[in-house]
């Protein structure tokens, strides 16, 4: 896509951890991860939460999965407990 592949975040939920935005491509039969990476939102939620946003640089014709999770960014932390199901895009 030119200009890139935006990721918006906006946290909400006041609970002291971050909203993070977990992707990860994956190709071939056994659909394997050969890139993978997170975006997180720490600006809190603080005044019903601040967008948030990072521009990444996608291939193109790659299916890339995309779930939504909780996590400490101080620790660098993804509570897999609360992330949800992962949803499928082709760019």
């Amino acid at each position: 896509m030119p200009g890139g592949d935006w990721i918006y975040l906006l946290d909400t939920k006041k609970d002291g951890l971050s909203a993070v935005v977990v992707w990860r491509i994956v190709e071939g039969p056994s659909q394997h991860t050969v890139r993978e990476g997170a975006v997180w939102n720490t600006a809190g939620s603080k005044n019903g939460g601040q967008w948030r946003y990072k521009n990444k640089n996608f291939p193109e014709g790659r299916n890339i999965d995309f779930q939504v999770c909780a996590g400490s960014w101080r620790f660098k932390n993804i509570q897999s407990s609360t992330c949800s199901a992962y949803k499928r895009m082709r760019t």
